[in-house]
């Protein structure tokens, strides 16, 4: 996403702002020329257009007024933690929830995350969803959310890995078993809903020597560990250790993404110690020097939510501005490791779905070579987070 701003936002939440404005003057003046008889009504059972104040959900829907309140608490009442993106010119929301999956009474079990995350017309109607489960394709939770937002005959089509349903339509997320993005019928997807998020003020140079009076090892990165162009200041805690020969190359690491305008993704992971609680200690100790190198009131609302929420199960949510996303992975395996994890990042326009109006980029003179992102932790341990 272009991060372009205007009067220090992005221009997309300007327009958003903009476009609301002159929907509702072009109410007031509807309302003006009235006769106060009451009956412009008529047609309130039309499919709905409120969402023309939020650019990006353009398009005739059928109207479900307060659907997103009442998927909320559907949720809320079975245990997920459902928090609002600071953005108030967008209704969007995720709905999460760890767990420890066991296969027996003996099975230690195997930490996972399920959340359905969706963004809802100025009337409450449910317009995007992405529904995301860690425990695959076959994740239970998959029909839980399923449930908690579409009509009973298509969640039967939903489970059955169908892409047609009555309320609109869903397609598998590539390279993300068990997440799955739905767009309601009649979202013409011509615009993209861009939540609003302004980087940091602080950029990677001017937290360098912050991080390193903290007594940090820090330097500069144009890649992540997998190869993928990411420009970045990567720190390692040359004091953090964890008793025991099995956790020698733990390491407590932090990675300060920023491409010129500000930071824009942190990334702290404790990794390689044999315990979750010995990784999630790796994060404690590094968040109070991420605040303070960062002196954001927004960063630390974020800290503060993954400091509550180091309960040794992955969690997702917005505080503010932030998408967070905490990870835990307690055993590594081929191109992994054992790892907590959290990321404090930018939502992507429409959750990540892909429009189907947008212009293919021209090909490239020289092609670029493809690097897969991790989810499991992959890479170098060595290398710092990220």
């Amino acid at each position: 996403m272009d991060d372009t701003t205007y009067l220090g936002r992005p221009w997309r939440a300007r327009l958003a702002t903009a476009t609301a404005l002159a929907a509702a003057l072009a109410g007031s003046l509807a309302g003006c020329s009235d006769s106060g008889s009451g009956q412009g009504d008529d047609d309130k059972d039309e499919p709905s257009q409120a969402a023309s104040a939020v650019p990006g959900l353009q398009g005739e829907w059928e109207a479900m007024p307060e659907q997103a309140d009442k998927v909320d608490a559907t949720l809320t009442s079975q245990g997920y933690d459902c928090t609002i993106h600071g953005d108030t010119a967008l209704d969007l929301r995720v709905c999460s929830k760890g767990a420890l999956v066991k296969s027996g009474s003996k099975d230690p079990g195997y930490p996972t995350v399920s959340s359905l995350r969706f963004m809802a017309a100025t009337d409450g109607t449910i317009v995007l969803a992405r529904i995301e489960a860690s425990g695959g394709p076959t994740d239970p939770a998959r029909k839980l959310l399923a449930k908690a937002l579409l009509p009973a005959e298509d969640v039967q089509v939903f489970m059955a890995k169908g892409t047609n349903l009555s309320w609109g339509s869903a397609a598998p997320v590539p390279n993300e078993p068990g997440s799955t993005m739905l767009t309601a019928k009649g979202w013409d997807g011509t615009e993209s809903a861009d939540p609003a998020f302004d980087p940091l003020s602080v950029t990677k140079e001017t937290a360098l020597p912050i991080l390193e009076k903290a007594k940090l090892t820090c330097e500069f990165t144009e890649t992540d560990e997998w190869g993928t162009p990411r420009p970045a200041l990567g720190c390692v805690d040359p004091a953090y250790k964890v008793k025991g020969a099995a956790n020698k190359l733990a390491s407590a690491q932090l990675a300060l993404v920023d491409a010129g305008s500000g930071v824009t993704t942190i990334i702290v992971e404790g990794r390689l110690a044999t315990s979750i609680s010995a990784n999630s200690g790796a994060i404690t100790r590094l968040l109070p020097k991420v605040v303070g190198a960062l002196d954001d009131p927004g960063v630390e609302a974020a800290a503060d939510w993954v400091s509550k929420n180091l309960d040794g199960l992955p969690h997702s949510a917005y505080v503010g501005q932030w998408r967070i996303d905490l990870q835990v992975v307690p055993t590594g395996g081929f191109g992994g490791w054992p790892h907590v994890r959290a990321t404090l990042s930018q939502e992507p326009p429409n959750l990540g779905a892909i429009n189907p109006f947008a212009k293919a980029p021209e090909p490239s003179a020289t092609p670029e070579s493809e690097s897969a992102t991790p989810t499991d932790g992959g890479g170098s341990p060595t290398q710092a987070a990220g």
